[in-house]
């Protein structure tokens, strides 16, 4: 085990819009803020986005990943964290994403907003070196 003792630096409360892509959104205020490292805490609604389920392993390491999307209205809440990868900003988010009766858990690639409140709580220091899923 890992682990790094934080604080809590700044945060940030954003109003997403119809329309507006949640992923690229999140990415250019985090650059534009400078935010090493962070969480990501939202709710609100989706009306498309692509997904990642989850991802099978061979023997030589390479990855294949179960991909998705959808074009309805769904309800979301999420989590998610702040780190860099290459001298860009990665938000790394996995939702439930519910409809009437159905409800996905997925790594968000991107998506669209019905409308979203989104925090995000900057941390002291740098983050973890990560892998993230894409």
């Amino acid at each position: 085990m890992e682990y790094q003792e934080r604080t809590v630096q700044r945060v940030f409360s954003i109003r997403f819009s119809a329309g507006e892509r949640i992923i690229d959104c999140l990415e250019r205020l985090v650059a534009e803020k400078e935010i090493r490292t962070g969480i990501v805490l939202f709710l609100g609604a989706f009306t498309a986005g692509e997904l990642v389920f989850g991802f099978t392993q061979d023997p030589a390491g390479e990855r294949t990943f179960d991909r998705g999307s959808f074009n309805e209205h769904r309800e979301v809440l999420g989590i998610g964290g702040i780190t860099w990868q290459d001298g860009k900003p990665k938000v790394h988010v996995h939702a439930g994403l519910a409809t009437r009766q159905d409800v996905l858990l997925a790594h968000i690639v991107e998506a669209a907003a019905a409308g979203a409140e989104v925090f995000i709580i900057e941390l002291s220091g740098t983050g973890f070196t990560t892998t993230a899923l894409l």
